[in-house]
């Protein structure tokens, strides 16, 4: 892609798969399909027939994921420490 000043940029994608999304949050992809049936991240099934249509997560829902953790109530301690 070329910005208005002619110069190279790369294109950055809007929708990644699992295995992307997973590696950007850190975590494995187990993880992250139990969080998408949870409701917790949304992802977008693409069209297409059978087990073909493909998944894809948008990255401004992962965004808005991570931003609801960080302002997410804090987690209690298991164990009082003495």
């Amino acid at each position: 892609m070329i910005d208005l000043t002619g110069k190279q940029t790369a294109v950055q994608p809007l929708l990644l798969t699992a295995r992307q999304a997973a590696a950007v949050l850190s975590i494995c992809e187990r993880k992250l399909w139990e969080l998408t049936a949870r409701g917790d991240i949304r992802a977008l099934r693409l069209p297409g027939r059978g087990k073909a249509r493909a998944i894809r997560y948008d990255v401004e829902d992962l965004r808005a994921w991570i931003n609801r953790l960080k302002t997410g109530p804090p987690e209690k301690e298991s164990r009082e420490t003495v």
